[in-house]
């Protein structure tokens, strides 16, 4: 398993990877956002 750093920067593999979960988790939220069931802002 740490061979696998030798290949990839941990500081940008980790940068990557936070920035893709949190683009991931604003999408999600805006798509729940947009549904009429779950938009608990305009209840």
């Amino acid at each position: 398993m740490y061979k696998m750093w030798l290949y990839f920067d941990p500081r940008r593999t980790l940068t990557a990877l936070f920035t893709f979960l949190t683009v991931l988790a604003f999408i999600i939220h805006f798509i729940v956002l947009s549904t009429e069931n779950f938009n608990w802002l305009a209840q």
